[in-house]
């Protein structure tokens, strides 16, 4: 029995006829605040043809709170992908760099939730292919899915870290400059 979840696994799921207990299931693995991803998944249920399964929304959390919230919400690859792609110097100037940041952060606004309720669906598809039902699918769903706040608040102080590490030389030179006419 392969493991390897394809779209057609998880597209699959969108048109199953329980849809009572998929939800059930989403909000299982979603955890805290479902009620947004579930919205989004309806949104991708009641889609059809291209870009069914990416539709347009907009996050603020995300907006203010960048990859930690890609941590929160458990995404470990995304997240650790978003937080190197925003800290390494790419060699670009100044602006191209911020201009590729800030694209990327918008990216991950418009298509956070629906790339979130698409992980959820793979779960689902992961937990039926093992034959996961009752408590023993539920605990798999908890475990693949949830929150942590923990790694959030790790993400948080690193993300405040590398703002105060990119803005140093720049408030040294301040000081310097300030100190130099006597202020």
């Amino acid at each position: 029995m392969p493991l390897a979840i394809t779209r057609s696994d998880y597209a699959g799921l969108l048109d199953q006829a329980d849809q009572a207990a998929l939800t059930d299931d989403l909000r299982t693995y979603f955890g805290p605040h479902a009620e947004i991803f579930l919205a989004t998944y309806e949104k991708i249920h009641r889609r059809r043809g291209f870009g069914r399964m990416m539709p347009a929304t907009w996050s603020w959390q995300v907006l203010f709170t960048s990859y930690a919230w890609l941590y929160y919400r458990k995404l470990w690859l995304s997240a650790t992908l978003a937080a190197l792609a925003s800290a390494l110097p790419l060699g670009l100037p100044a602006l191209a760099d911020n201009a590729l940041s800030m694209t990327l952060t918008l990216l991950m606004c418009v298509y956070g939730k629906p790339w979130y309720v698409r992980v959820a669906l793979s779960q689902l598809a992961k937990a039926d292919q093992l034959g996961l039902s009752g408590d023993a699918r539920r605990h798999y769903l908890l475990q693949a899915g949830g929150t942590s706040p923990l790694a959030a608040g790790i993400a948080s102080v690193a993300m405040a870290g590398l703002m105060v590490w990119s803005v140093w030389p720049m408030l040294r030179d301040s000081y310097a400059l300030l100190s130099a006419i006597g202020l």
